[in-house]
């Protein structure tokens, strides 16, 4: 009887370890841009302003600096924030205005003409490359990126600037990735 249990524990333990099933081979990830794009944009920082009904998101590196530019005497301002990107050896400014008076002529590098969307988001609808930087008053060595003024439906104008240094990162599709963060309200 021992012989008879031993064996038929021996064979149990062959027969486990014959049919042992391994473990399943998890699936590699797939990659998932929108989750990595909202990623991203959680280390970005959100401005919102009531006042001017816009908020727009830029990368947290940035550092914003706020200002009057003219007093229309009507109560209306020409406001201006000037974001800058000290890690950036280019200086990257990204310059943001709202109820501005339509300066200009001005001639940029890249020259955007943008709509405000039914949803109040931003829309590039043209970009012109300009043969001619933007004049002997600009720096040869700087891009200069500019969208045309926007008069949108909430009463407001609104204009964006960016300036990169040329030779640096291609740092135009940030730019538009600002953009496309923009929500007009």
């Amino acid at each position: 009887m021992r012989t008879f249990l031993s064996t038929l524990t021996i064979a149990t333990l062959l027969l486990t370890a014959c049919t042992h099933t391994p473990e399943p081979t998890p699936e590699p990830e797939t990659p998932n841009p929108q989750a990595e794009a909202e990623e991203e944009a959680s280390t970005w920082t959100q401005y919102v302003s009531d006042k001017y009904g816009i908020s727009f998101s830029y990368p947290e590196t940035f550092v914003a600096k706020e200002e009057i530019i003219y007093e229309y005497g009507d109560g209306t301002e020409w406001f201006r924030m000037t974001l800058t990107d000290p890690t950036s050896p280019e200086n990257t400014k990204l310059i943001f205005e709202a109820d501005l008076d339509g300066y200009g002529p001005l001639f940029a590098d890249i020259s955007y003409e943008v709509v405000e969307t039914s949803e109040g988001k931003i829309a590039i609808t043209e970009e012109t490359q300009w043969l001619e930087a933007c004049g002997e008053n600009c720096d040869d060595q700087q891009v200069w990126i500019l969208t045309k003024s926007l008069e949108a439906n909430n009463g407001h104008t609104y204009s964006w600037q960016f300036f990169d240094k040329e030779g640096g990162e291609d740092l135009e599709p940030l730019f538009k990735e600002i953009l496309g963060t923009v929500e007009l309200y």
